[in-house]
């Protein structure tokens, strides 16, 4: 939604442009990572084609662990095991795997440890703030509304099934060129509404896959090989699963690039910030090891203010709240022998001790917001295979211990790779904010002010993370010479 209201602002600055009625119609739908489809466009049609889909399918409640897992304990007794072999239900190209497990140069703040950084001296303000989500209660009369701000104190939740992005391999066999289709007008800058949309005319996409409306038509596809990965928002597939996917916004990000944009430039995400960033995939868990930060998203992150990477904000809490783009840290305090003992039986107990050490050393940038706290794995049905130990014998929540030969086919007993409820244990009070670098403001302030926001200014140094150097204003982008950039459409640094 904040990405959408800035696409609003610069096409009012456009006479007669089309474009403003359907960036501003689109605002209006549910926005992304929201942890449930809280308010989807009547215009978005399902296509038929839809195998990148939530397991529960209408299910537009938001899901939490206690209600998709069982209620049986498992307490922290023992050392966790190795991570067990995990069956894939299909092969997967090698140079894909590596590009999302750690895209974006080491100097990324997605790929810097923040183990040793310094704690903002508003760590406990700021957090809980961002508990606090806005809401709208209706009084005895249709007419009689008004805003009120309740306390979210629910665990942690990861999305595996909706608000998280399908992200799709261009180098897999059966990829078909697909043609891209932006319904806004497309142009160069300076009237871009369609983002890096004019640079990409087609993209190769796995066939009868297509991104679900209710879930802001996220997608994104990862081309190794050319080395960019592609956002797009709000896309659908043509109907009867033709060769054409249309969209209303792309972002092309460099995989060796910085990961994030210079001030008010907007991505498929309201806070500016890459979709397939900081996400859990099926090898990260199976390597057991998570070398990047996650992403995740709270219920009241700070209106207008920002800080880098994130740079633009969705955000709808108090001005004071913490701000899109902050970096959390879990709490030396918070041991491990706690989050196990808190998540719920059959959940994967390897998975949990994987996560809970990456928020320890990586930590957490926020992204988005949401309806409770929110992390975010690839949306992929690989999750769903049970734990088996070498043997290919269906495990326990260990990865080691074999189940009765009674309950192996049953698959009430099977433990899943990941169901969402690994970090039940964790709170956002659990984590601290890391000191933050100077704050900015969405929309940008006016001139004269010392905050340098404007497009095309330099991505900010970063607690344990360094940006690429942004373009200027006459940059090009590597492969469009002749087609200089203008500050209001800023390349991706390093694309």
């Amino acid at each position: 939604a904040g990405r959408a209201g800035t696409l609003c602002r610069e096409a009012g600055r456009i006479p007669g442009s089309l474009a403003v009625l359907a960036v501003c119609s689109a605002a209006l739908a549910g926005c992304g990572g929201s942890g449930h489809s809280s308010s989807t466009s009547t215009q978005e049609t399902v296509t038929a084609a839809r195998l990148i889909s939530p397991k529960k399918s209408g299910d537009t409640s938001t899901t939490t662990s206690t209600t998709s897992t069982t209620s049986t304990t498992t307490t922290a007794t023992s050392p966790v095991s190795p991570a067990a072999p995990v069956v894939r239900a299909a092969p997967v190209d090698s140079r894909f795997v590596n590009a999302i497990d750690r895209p974006f140069a080491a100097t990324s703040p997605w790929n810097s440890s923040i183990a040793s950084a310094a704690v903002d001296p508003r760590s406990t303000a700021l957090i809980a703030a961002a508990q606090l989500r806005l809401g709208v209660q209706q009084g005895t009369r249709i007419e009689a509304l008004s805003v009120k701000r309740r306390r979210i104190t629910k665990p942690l939740y990861i999305n595996t099934e909706k608000w998280t992005p399908p992200v799709l391999d261009a180098d897999v066999s059966n990829a078909v060129t697909t043609s891209l289709l932006c319904r806004q007008p497309n142009l160069p800058p300076p009237q871009n509404l369609c983002g890096d949309g004019y640079l990409v005319a087609s993209l190769k996409i796995p066939p009868a896959t297509a991104p679900y409306p209710q879930y802001d038509g996220w997608l994104t596809v990862i081309d190794a090989a050319a080395g960019y990965g592609y956002d797009l928002w709000r896309a659908r597939r043509a109907a009867n699963g033709a060769a054409t996917m249309s969209y209303l916004y792309l972002r092309r990000w460099s995989l060796a690039g910085s990961g994030y944009l210079p001030p008010t430039s907007p991505s498929a995400r309201g806070s500016g910030l890459p979709l397939f960033a900081g996400i859990i995939t099926p090898e990260d868990i199976a390597a057991g090891t998570i070398r990047h930060a996650l992403a995740i998203s709270v219920p009241g992150p700070a209106a207008i203010n920002f800080v880098q990477p994130a740079s633009l904000t969705d955000g709808n809490g108090s001005t004071a709240s913490l701000p899109e783009g902050a970096r959390l840290r879990l709490k030396a305090s918070v041991s491990l022998a706690s989050v196990l003992q808190a998540i719920p039986g059959a959940t994967n107990r390897r998975a949990s001790e994987i996560i809970y050490n990456t928020l320890r050393t990586y930590g957490a940038i926020v992204v988005d917001r949401s309806a409770v706290p929110t992390l975010y794995a690839q949306l992929t049905t690989d999750w769903e295979a049970p734990l088996r130990d070498a043997r290919g014998v269906v495990t326990g929540p260990d990865g080691h211990t074999e189940l009765p030969a009674r309950e192996r086919r049953d698959p009430r007993f099977a433990t899943p790779l990941l169901r969402g409820g690994e970090v039940s244990g964790l709170h956002l009070s659990d984590f601290e904010v890391i000191r933050l670098p100077t704050e900015l403001k969405d929309p940008p302030i006016d001139n004269g002010d010392t905050v340098a926001s404007l497009p095309g200014s330099s991505p900010q140094a970063l607690p344990g993370g360094t940006a690429a150097t942004a373009p200027s204003a006459n940059a090009v982008v590597a492969g469009t010479e002749g087609s200089p950039l203008t500050p209001n459409a800023p390349s991706t640094p390093g694309a």
